[in-house]
């Protein structure tokens, strides 16, 4: 069953597949008519999202997907109906970009003493213009045969414990929760059940965000 409404979905702008433009052009097309693009830590697709939508006749929420630390641990939180251009926002974002690029080039070294060499200018290459992620280290890893696929590539290699996994110090639940709100939006936990996280700290987490300002949960 189609839905005409999709909250979450990425772009080239991060770690998606179609650029902003085809993504709107995709959601169209498959019954979607009020649609949220929500890169991770970036709003850099959606003028292109934006311009798209108002061509076809779709409705684009302004959204983004930011890093946030909790309890020493990383959780996403989407914003909806965001002001990109607020400023307090852009100057998070510019941070946690900052981060982004310190812990990718840190994952280049840790591949590079594991056997794996030229991780990083791979990753930067594949994720071209778009915020460099994670998803374009396992992309690396299976077009290099260390890995059969995307899922494996995390699991061998870049998840906690594994040899590329880098501890990052994201900016705070708290302080992300006020950006989203000082630009106007709705933070709302992301994909609650992928974190390994035990039901109380789940509790807990869900407790903490709503008295933050967290506005749901997906």
């Amino acid at each position: 069953m189609s839905s005409e409404f999709d909250f979450h979905c990425h772009s080239t702008a991060s770690d998606g597949q179609l650029l902003p433009c085809d993504v709107v052009t995709r959601a169209y097309n498959n019954g979607v008519r009020c649609l949220s693009l929500t890169d991770h830590d970036t709003t850099a697709g959606l003028g292109e999202a934006i311009t798209r939508a108002n061509k076809i006749g779709i409705h684009v929420v302004p959204g983004i997907e930011l890093s946030a630390n909790w309890s020493h641990q990383c959780f996403h939180i989407v914003g909806l109906g965001i002001d990109p251009e607020n400023s307090e926002l852009a100057q998070g974002i510019k941070r946690t970009e900052s981060l982004r690029e310190h812990r990718a080039r840190a994952i280049g070294v840790r591949l590079a003493k594991k056997g794996i060499p030229e991780c990083y200018e791979s990753a930067k290459k594949i994720a071209g213009t778009g915020m460099l992620t994670r998803t374009h280290f396992a992309k690396h890893l299976v077009e290099k045969k260390y890995a059969d696929t995307m899922q494996k590539a995390f699991d061998r290699y870049l998840v906690r414990g594994k040899p590329g996994f880098v501890a990052t110090e994201w900016p705070e639940l708290a302080q992300v929760v006020a950006w989203i709100r000082g630009a106007g939006g709705m933070p709302i936990l992301a994909h609650p059940r992928r974190y390994k996280i035990t039901a109380t700290r789940l509790r807990q987490l869900l407790t903490d965000f709503k008295d933050l300002g967290g506005a749901g949960i997906e």
